[in-house]
């Protein structure tokens, strides 16, 4: 993001680092020493990938596009909170999973006027 009151030789600073950080050679950092996962396809299609590297590469292949709505809020809590029960050992992850699906069919029904999930 740039600031649109800012000088032009901070755009013109800030769209050097922008162009810096997405370049292949960035990427490379990123990827090799930093372990991150990057949108740069050229990366990903150097080869020799880390198997670790490669799951993460597999799993966009399966995912699906969510809703940018704020109310998926309402959904990520109650999952966050579960997997930080599971995580320090509070309860099991099948009761955390079920504990935080009957707090969002709660909050999805009260936030439809009580007429069920939306």
């Amino acid at each position: 993001f740039l600031n649109k009151q800012a000088s032009p030789e901070k755009k013109t600073a800030a769209m050097a680092l922008a162009r810096f950080l997405v370049s292949d050679a960035s990427a490379r950092i990123r990827f090799d020493v930093g372990k991150q996962p990057v949108a740069n396809q050229t990366i990903w299609a150097s080869g020799n990938i880390d198997p670790a590297m490669q799951a993460f590469r597999d799993q966009a292949d399966q995912s699906v596009v969510m809703p940018s709505s704020p109310r998926m809020q309402q959904i990520w809590t109650p999952y966050n909170d579960a997997l930080l029960s599971v995580i320090s050992g509070d309860t099991s992850p099948a009761d955390a999973m079920k504990a935080a699906q009957k707090k969002i069919d709660a909050d999805m029904t009260r936030a439809a006027g009580g007429a069920g999930t939306p």
